[in-house]
């Protein structure tokens, strides 16, 4: 199930329109949702998105998780209603940083967004400033592989508009002239997770008779193997796995496969 997390409903009312999303009752928050999509209004701000995210996960415990975050944002200089998908994502805070794992080619521009504590007007750098994308991918990361969490950002402030002169309208006006990149994205990453579901339970049965794993290694080694198989690693065969004698050894080479690769869709 793919779920997106938008901190405004005016971002979110052309999501909902165009994916044909409907109410889904809850006390807490307003979600809307389809057979295979889930959206929630989380609020403005890194604690609310990190809150709703996890909500909103834990609402669908079963399903394999594939979760997008879409909003404004302001950069210094790009034009507005301009797409851009994260590639880095910094706390302007903390300065950690953090890495969404892109394994396809969405044809649209990567940029480090920065996300930061209050709005501002003053830009910094070639980075796409933001409120939410930082605990937004935090979050989500607890529940899925970094290769189905994305943040994509449209621009709607730079230096020469600012961003009081954004209404919501405006808003809701942007989100739906990227409408068509959004939909390409959500179709790139439900087929992804498609292929991810096919792998889910697969433990080679060479590793099972040669080790015993305790289950927070069984879930290591799954995402291991989830993201191999949805990578092209034709030459990943049970043979090979058989020739390691302790599991230090083994996780390592599948760490190093898991990286080695993109994607092949």
């Amino acid at each position: 199930m793919l779920f997106f997390v938008i901190a405004l409903k005016a971002e979110a009312q052309p999501i909902i329109k165009h994916f044909k999303l409907k109410l889904f009752k809850d006390k807490r928050y307003n979600i809307y949702v389809s057979d295979d999509i889930a959206l929630i209004v989380s609020g403005v701000g890194k604690i609310n998105a990190a809150i709703a995210t996890t909500y909103l996960a834990m609402l669908f415990p079963k399903d394999i998780k594939t979760f997008l975050n879409i909003g404004i944002a302001g950069h210094v200089d790009l034009k507005k209603g301009s797409s851009i998908l994260a590639h880095k994502i910094t706390d302007d805070g903390s300065k950690k940083a953090l890495f969404p794992s892109i394994v396809f080619d969405l044809n649209i521009l990567s940029k480090e967004v920065i996300t930061v504590d209050k709005s501002r007007d003053c830009y910094l750098g070639d980075f796409v400033y933001d409120m939410e994308s930082f605990a937004f991918f935090k979050a989500a990361s607890k529940f899925s592989l970094v290769d189905l969490i994305h943040c994509l950002k449209i621009i709607s402030d730079n230096k020469f508009l600012k961003i009081e002169q954004i209404t919501l309208k405006v808003v809701e006006d942007l989100i739906f002239q990227n409408i068509k990149v959004i939909e390409k994205l959500v179709n790139i990453l439900i087929k992804l997770a498609k292929k991810v579901e096919l792998k889910r339970d697969i433990i080679p049965s060479v590793l099972i008779e040669n080790f015993h794993f305790t289950e927070c290694e069984k879930y290591k080694i799954r995402d291991f193997l989830w993201r191999i198989n949805s990578l092209n690693k034709n030459f990943l065969i049970e043979k090979e796995l058989g020739n390691f004698d302790n599991k230090k050894k083994l996780f390592s080479y599948l760490e190093h496969l898991s990286k080695s690769s993109k994607l092949t869709l």
